[in-house]
C-alpha cells in the first residue's frame, strides 16, 4: 500500500514538473529581444544615406534616433522598404519624424516582423570625407510590445556595418547543439582570421567558425580580421542564447543530471 501511495505521488510530481517546465519554456520563448543593423545605403562627397534595418525579433513600438559626429547633418528621414510593405499590405499604426534632431517613432497595431530596411537617414556631409564605421549611429529609446494590459519592454541590439559580415547575426541554440559560423565576404589577402566567444561556458568556437553549446545563457561570438601588421581591420559579431529542451529539463532535475549530463 506504502509503494502505490509513492508511486503515485511520484507520477503526479513528475506531471506537474512537466506542465510546470512546459509553461515556463513557451512563456520564456513568446519575445525575443529585436537585433537591427545599420547600414550604408548610398554615399557621394556630399551627402551619406544609411538604413536602419531589422535582422530578427518583433516589435510594437519603437522611438529611436539617428546620431552623428561633428561634419555631418541630418536632411531627411523616411520610411524603409519593409516598413512602406508593412503598410502598403494592410498594417495599422503611425509613425512620426523629426528631421532636426534625427529622431523617429513608430507605433503599430501588431507585432512587426519584416526584415529589412525599417527606416532610412539622410545625412548631408560637411566635411567631404568618406562615411566611417562610427560616425552615425542610432541610439533606440523604446522598443516594446503590447501584451494585452501589460507593456512587455525589450532590449534591442544595433550591429554596425563594418564591411564584415557572417551569416548569421543572432541565433537560439539548444545545450549541446551545433552551428557553423561563415564569413559572407570577402578578406584581403594575408589577412588573418580569429574567433573568440565571450563566455565560453555557453558556447565556444574553433578557429574555423564552429559554435558549440556548451552550457545554457547567452555569448557572443567575435570575429575579427587582422592585416599583416596585425592591425583589425574588420569585426562582426553574432549573439547566442542557450537553453534546454524539455528533455534536457527533466534529464537536469529527475535525473540528477546537474551531477553527469
Amino acid at each position: 500500500m506504502k509503494n502505490s501511495i509513492k508511486k503515485i505521488i511520484s507520477i503526479v510530481l513528475c506531471a506537474v514538473m512537466l506542465f510546470a517546465l512546459g509553461g515556463f519554456a513557451s512563456s520564456a520563448a513568446t519575445y525575443s529581444n529585436p537585433v537591427f543593423s545599420l547600414t550604408v545605403v548610398s554615399e557621394n562627397d556630399s551627402q551619406v544615406v544609411v538604413s536602419l534595418n531589422l535582422v530578427s525579433g518583433k516589435y510594437q513600438c519603437l522611438d529611436f534616433q539617428f546620431k552623428a559626429v561633428s561634419g555631418y547633418r541630418c536632411v531627411k528621414l523616411e520610411r524603409g522598404e519593409a516598413l512602406s510593405s508593412y503598410f502598403s499590405a494592410g498594417g495599422q499604426g503611425m509613425d512620426e519624424k523629426n528631421v532636426s534632431n534625427g529622431k523617429a517613432s513608430a507605433a503599430l497595431t501588431s507585432l512587426y516582423s519584416k526584415t529589412g530596411s525599417f527606416y532610412k537617414a539622410t545625412f548631408v556631409k560637411s566635411n567631404g570625407g568618406n562615411f566611417k564605421s562610427g560616425d552615425i549611429t542610432v541610439v533606440i529609446s523604446n522598443c516594446s510590445v503590447l501584451d494585452g494590459e501589460k507593456t512587455v519592454v525589450l532590449t534591442p541590439k544595433v550591429n554596425y556595418s563594418t564591411g564584415l559580415a557572417l551569416n548569421e547575426t543572432s541565433v537560439a541554440m539548444n545545450y549541446k547543439d551545433k552551428k557553423a559560423l561563415a564569413l559572407n565576404s570577402d578578406v584581403p589577402a594575408g589577412s588573418v582570421v580569429t574567433w573568440k566567444s565571450s563566455n565560453t561556458k555557453v558556447v565556444t568556437v574553433d578557429e574555423n567558425g564552429n559554435v558549440y553549446a556548451a552550457g545554457t545563457g547567452d555569448a557572443t561570438v567575435t570575429c575579427t580580421v587582422t592585416d599583416t601588421n596585425g592591425k583589425v581591420v574588420a569585426e562582426a559579431t553574432c549573439d547566442f542564447n542557450v537553453s534546454y529542451t524539455i528533455v534536457q529539463w527533466i534529464i537536469i532535475i529527475v535525473l540528477f543530471g546537474w551531477l553527469w549530463y
